[in-house]
């Protein structure tokens, strides 16, 4: 996910990021690169893994 996030950077920035809790958007790595770009953070509550069944029932994913 990291090196993911570093190439996408490099195309463009975007103004905040929305993720859940999960290790891999919540590790020092990843957010000191965010960090370092500038860009906003936002996270789902930890428990909130319900918050989706809406939109994805919606969109059938």
């Amino acid at each position: 996910m990291l090196e993911t996030m570093k190439r996408s950077l490099a195309q463009r920035k975007p103004m905040i990021l929305i993720s859940d809790q999960g290790s891999h958007f919540t590790s020092p790595q990843f957010i000191d690169l965010l960090k370092k770009h500038e860009v906003r953070i936002s996270m789902d509550g930890k428990g909130r893994a319900k918050d989706n069944i809406v939109i994805e029932s919606l969109w059938r994913s």
